[in-house]
């Protein structure tokens, strides 16, 4: 793609952007809640779930809980707790379908 073709739909993408931005069918929403949401997806599958916590998703979930609750929003802040324990329990890819002290076969 050309510089030209990218610029020109950037501008596209910009422009309806701002128009949906002004008829209201886009909400901003605080960062926080993107990563209780992103969490919240994750749960039931193993492989979301596990890019999740690679990407360093538990400890950005435990911040965003914690500035939910401070930003007076305590029903997104227990939606996060909810994702944050289920996430903790749920097992990783890497040792899912063995036993979790059992070492890989080599």
């Amino acid at each position: 793609m050309s510089l030209r073709t990218a610029g020109a739909r950037l501008l596209v993408f910009i422009r309806q952007l701002r128009t949906r931005l002004q008829r209201g069918t886009i909400q901003a929403e605080p960062p926080y809640a993107g990563v209780i949401r992103e969490a919240t997806e994750c749960i039931g599958s193993p492989s979301r779930a596990a890019a999740f916590r690679d990407a360093n998703g538990l400890s950005r979930l435990e911040e965003a809980i914690e500035t939910a609750e401070a930003d007076d929003h305590p029903e997104l802040a227990r939606t996060g707790r909810q994702a944050l324990h289920a996430l903790q329990r749920q097992p990783s890819t890497r040792s899912a379908g063995r036993g979790s002290d059992i070492p890989p076969e080599q």
